[in-house]
């Protein structure tokens, strides 16, 4: 998400579809942690620059509407994403 982190805690705690989510949202290390769960955050434009193989990504779902072309989504390929 393009958002900065923090935005993306709040939103996350206080969805406007699912409501409030009832356990621990925080931000550390410029990464959501939910409870205790460590979630890293990327806000890049250029999927292929999403460094997906260093933090062991291996599935990719691309819901961003904006890459739905083969070549498109292959980007996410090439950045390290098995799937």
């Amino acid at each position: 998400d393009l958002f900065d982190v923090e935005t993306n805690a709040h939103l996350f705690k206080y969805d406007s579809n699912y409501g409030r989510f009832p356990g621990e949202v925080k931000v550390h290390d410029g990464g959501l942690v939910v409870n205790g769960q460590p979630i890293r955050n990327f806000a890049v434009r250029d999927p292929a620059a999403i460094p997906w193989k260093d933090v062991g990504v291996d599935i990719v779902v691309e819901s961003t509407g904006l890459f739905v072309t083969g070549p498109k989504a292959a980007a996410h390929l090439e950045a390290g994403a098995r799937k």
